[in-house]
């Protein structure tokens, strides 16, 4: 509950700033908006996983559905995430915390003693892909951030 509670408060942060909507200082950029940037990934990516883990620890069966297939499902979400995050609001920074969400799922399953569940090895790798070539495009098309000229 006080996850949720950190995750609303953060959104409503967020859009108080304006972060990606309107062009702001370089420095307000710097100290303020790429903080609260990766503060919200972190806070968006560990409520998908306490929720995920909650419903591990209940013994939930998924519907029948596999908890690989589950897996893939959330991590589907954190793509989505990331690349609404970099369309609309121009924001990398919440981008690259879910890129390296996925690194961390990556490494995880391929570490030694570790069951390699191939599907969700290959959502991660599909997933960085992806993520990695819109912060790309972003940062080549200048849609990140907006810094007031006057500033530059």
């Amino acid at each position: 509950m006080v996850m949720l509670i950190m995750l609303v408060s953060l959104i409503i942060i967020y859009r108080k700033l304006k972060i990606g909507e309107r062009g702001s200082r370089k420095m307000e950029v710097l100290l303020v908006h790429i903080n609260f940037s990766v503060y919200l990934g972190w806070i968006s990516i560990a409520t998908i996983a306490n929720i995920t883990a909650f419903l591990v620890d209940i013994d939930w069966n998924g519907f029948g559905i596999s908890p690989a297939i589950w897996t893939v499902s959330v991590m589907s979400v954190g793509i989505v995430l990331a690349l609404l995050f970099i369309y609309l609001h121009k924001d990398i920074f919440y981008a690259l915390v879910v890129d390296w969400a996925f690194l961390g799922i990556y490494l995880k399953r391929t570490a030694p003693g570790t069951e390699a569940v191939l599907l969700v090895i290959s959502a991660a790798i599909i997933g960085m892909i992806i993520i990695s070539v819109a912060i790309v495009l972003a940062i080549i098309k200048k849609r990140v951030y907006v810094i007031r000229k006057s500033e530059l």
